[in-house]
């Protein structure tokens, strides 16, 4: 999850309390950047839609205010545009397509993942440049992918899990922002 005190699991990162302890996979402040990267390999970019599924992306609720905020410096509308189904994906890009300089940003959410394939045939057929917050959809393909290192983040994981097993109090545990 991004930001686990603003959502509600936890009272604070030092000290998270409870039976919680773990890593964040993105900082908020993100969002901004996938737009700027966007922007700059599209210099013309004049719309964006954000397509997530806010079933799977409670992040979302958090990335969308960043990347708006970003929009007037890159001269960018920006369009958020939810999706429920993988039914809906289709229809959502081909939308944008028909409007010039226009671009796409999927945020990383599980649906998206679980349905990058299908999502990477429909951004090929449209001819959308995109950026994805997974690197899945860079490998498989997809135009420019921001994020962070998820081995760096398993290892790290490893150590917490040798800390735990070793007696460590999982709330005494300081939750790990991952940095880019």
């Amino acid at each position: 999850m991004s930001d686990p005190v603003t959502q509600g699991f936890v009272p604070n990162l030092a000290r998270p309390g409870g039976n919680i302890t773990g890593f964040t996979s993105f900082e908020p402040s993100i969002a901004g950047k996938w737009l700027d990267f966007l922007k700059q390999a599209v210099p013309g970019l004049a719309r964006v839609a954000v397509i997530f599924n806010p079933d799977f992306s409670l992040q979302s609720k958090l990335f969308v205010p960043v990347v708006k905020a970003s929009a007037p410096a890159s001269a960018v509308e920006v369009v958020v545009t939810p999706v429920h189904a993988i039914s809906d994906y289709e229809p959502a890009i081909a939308n944008f397509s028909r409007q010039p300089n226009s671009g796409l940003i999927f945020f990383s959410d599980q649906f998206a993942y679980t349905h990058r394939r299908h999502i990477l045939d429909l951004v090929a057929r449209y001819r959308v440049p995109a950026i994805y917050g997974s690197e899945a959809f860079a490998r498989d393909g997809g135009l420019i992918y921001y994020g962070f290192d998820e081995e760096v983040q398993f290892r790290q994981a490893a150590i917490y899990a040798d800390r735990i097993l070793r007696g460590a109090k999982l709330g005494d545990l300081p939750i790990q922002q991952h940095s880019l």
